[in-house]
């Protein structure tokens, strides 16, 4: 059992740092395209907007981006849409790029913490309550330390009894 324990320990552990590098992976790719959008346009002295050759297709590159945006950023991102203004999307493309700069910052945070097999450890003993709440139970923060507590010894109570518990239901499905 420790044996098996070990393993799953080494499985997320390794998951997690690569959850957080992909993580990383797909900010840097929509800062390329946030920048690329960027070059696109220029402002004059006056603060007009100065749209480069490659503008409309800029601008339909962060469009598409932008599901992978909002995933990133969360709900409350600025909407950007196909009938918005050079100006307006000059403007909130810009706030994106601030906001997802800082959430880069944040992901390389995380994945520097992820390194750290504590974490690891923790999330390995929170299996039995991460499993509960994936179907849909909902529990305070002082009951998920009793349903770990109590999974943790279920697994452990069966591992020890698994023969005899073999044989019981063996003996209940022969009668």
């Amino acid at each position: 059992m420790l044996k098996n324990l070990l393993i799953i320990l080494i499985f997320i552990y390794i998951y997690t740092v690569v959850q957080h590098f992909l993580r990383i992976k797909k900010i840097d790719s929509i800062i390329d395209v946030l920048e690329k959008y960027g070059t696109s346009v220029k402002t004059d002295s006056y603060g007009n907007i100065i749209l480069g050759d490659n503008y409309n297709e800029s601008f339909n590159l962060l469009l598409h981006y932008y599901p992978k945006i909002v995933d990133c950023l969360g709900f409350y991102t600025p909407t950007i849409e196909y009938k918005t203004s050079p100006k307006d999307a000059c403007r909130i493309a810009s706030r994106i790029y601030n906001d997802i700069l800082m959430e880069r910052n944040y992901a390389v945070n995380d994945l520097t913490k992820s390194f750290n097999p504590v974490i690891s450890v923790k999330k390995l003993l929170r299996i039995p309550s991460t499993f509960l709440k994936w179907i849909g139970f909902d529990f305070g923060s002082a009951s998920i330390k009793f349903i770990n507590l109590i999974g943790w010894l279920l697994a452990y109570f069966l591992n020890i009894y698994s023969e005899e518990i073999k044989a019981l239901i063996s003996s209940f499905l022969n009668n």
